[in-house]
């Protein structure tokens, strides 16, 4: 075992490391729920700091909250794309909106309690701002910015979550999204760079 060591220590202090680490922690937690055949309680989850423990950008906190909560939330393609693409710094906050979408909010639409001055609440308690509409002006003016598609129709881009109000994409953020009712999911249909207004 000695002769690992040095290389078990450098990998346990690596990013990856901490990744393989990470998931092996999800992994034993949602063992023992399956086991149990129970679902995955909030509380069994990431944490807001597991996720930005091995995050380092946009695209990974978006799927590291995409896989933790696949049975609330749903990315359209365009979505993912988005994230790749950005250029926002302010991981925490995202991730925050992220995971009061899959919780919270999710919690409220599917009638288990919370409601909508809880989501509100959360959000603010880390300098995040919930708009349920986009002005019809804008979209007539930029359509073709909001244009998604969802179940062969056109994604519902009204509510969004509003993260700065800088038009640097280092530190503005915009997240787009929609309540599926017949599967109880929240689609994310926009996570990205604060769209044209």
């Amino acid at each position: 075992a000695g002769l690992y060591t040095p290389f078990i220590g450098c990998l346990h202090q690596s990013r990856q490391g901490q990744c393989y680490r990470f998931r092996f922690r999800r992994c034993v937690r949602r063992t023992v729920y399956e086991h149990k055949d129970e679902p995955l309680p909030d509380e069994a989850r990431d944490s807001l700091a597991d996720i930005l423990e091995i995050c380092s950008s946009v695209s990974e906190v978006v799927d590291c909250v995409a896989d933790e909560y696949k049975d609330r939330l749903l990315f359209l393609p365009a979505a993912l794309k988005d994230a790749r693409n950005s250029k926002f710094e302010r991981l925490a906050e995202c991730a925050a909106a992220l995971r009061l979408l899959a919780t919270v909010y999710w919690s409220m639409r599917a009638d288990r309690g919370e409601t909508l001055d809880t989501f509100k609440e959360a959000l603010a308690d880390h300098g995040i701002q919930y708009s349920p509409r986009i002005s019809q002006v804008t979209v007539g003016r930029y359509g073709q910015e909001y244009e998604r598609r969802y179940r062969n129709r056109k994604a519902d881009m009204n509510n969004h979550l509003k993260i700065g109000d800088d038009r640097d994409p280092r530190y503005t953020m915009r997240i787009h999204f929609e309540w599926d009712e017949h599967d109880k999911l929240v689609v994310v249909n926009y996570c990205g760079w604060h769209t044209k207004t």
